[in-house]
């Protein structure tokens, strides 16, 4: 998501949201006084998600054709972050 930074600064964006941002891109976010939300990799694909399957099952149904198109709710994302217990 970073290589899109200046281009949103550019357009006179005031947060950039990604799911997916390295620390120099971070920095160059500050230095351009955008905001900056990086959702994770994981997140931003799942609530895509819904949206792609929905169109699949939309298009499918137009082609007559007879798929199921379904989202494994079961997946959880890689990254884990524990609070400190101490």
């Amino acid at each position: 998501g970073g290589s899109e930074l200046s281009h949103a600064s550019g357009k006179g964006a005031d947060l950039y949201v990604t799911g997916d941002i390295r620390h120099h891109e971070a920095l160059m976010a500050r230095s351009l006084g955008l905001a900056l939300i990086d959702a994770g990799h994981f997140n931003m694909e799942r609530a895509a998600m819904h949206v792609f399957a929905d169109h699949l099952r939309d298009r499918f149904k137009e082609m007559g054709c007879d798929i199921i198109v379904e989202i494994f709710k079961d997946e959880s994302a890689p990254m884990r972050y524990l609070a400190n217990k101490a």
